[in-house]
């Protein structure tokens, strides 16, 4: 159910003789468990420390920027962005934080799987080349 209480999935029953369907339901209960765990987890940890250190301390984007310092996942021309992302999620600006973040982990993500010497651009068959 979501927020407004409609069915948006049905998970598979676990009895029946499908082999298949048992394997679904029991994939669909272990991801809800997951989800459980890791918000549970999220609330009970990881926010708790944020608030704990965004009340003893001010995090600017050049605090954010040394902290970031010397990543060998980030590339430097992007630092800024990435600097700019993460101080906007920790003055709770989460949609800014999103928006700077997503788009640069993606090129940060491509960038260090061609550095391992990972083809990441594909051209489909009018010749057009995609990342």
């Amino acid at each position: 159910m979501d927020a407004q209480g409609r069915t948006v999935h049905k998970a598979p029953a676990f009895r029946g003789s499908n082999l298949e369907e048992r394997e679904a339901a029991v994939l669909a209960r272990m991801e809800g468990a997951a989800a459980l765990e890791r918000d549970l987890r999220c609330h009970a940890f990881v926010l708790p420390a944020l608030w704990t250190l965004l009340q003893e301390h001010v995090m600017a984007e050049e605090d954010v920027t040394a902290l970031l310092a010397g990543s060998r996942f980030i590339p430097e021309d992007r630092m800024n962005l990435f600097a700019s992302g993460f101080a906007a999620g920790f003055r709770h600006d989460f949609a800014t934080a999103l928006h700077l973040l997503v788009p640069q982990i993606e090129h940060a993500l491509r960038a260090f799987l061609a550095r391992a010497g990972v083809i990441t651009a594909s051209i489909d068959e009018d010749g057009i080349q995609e990342e």
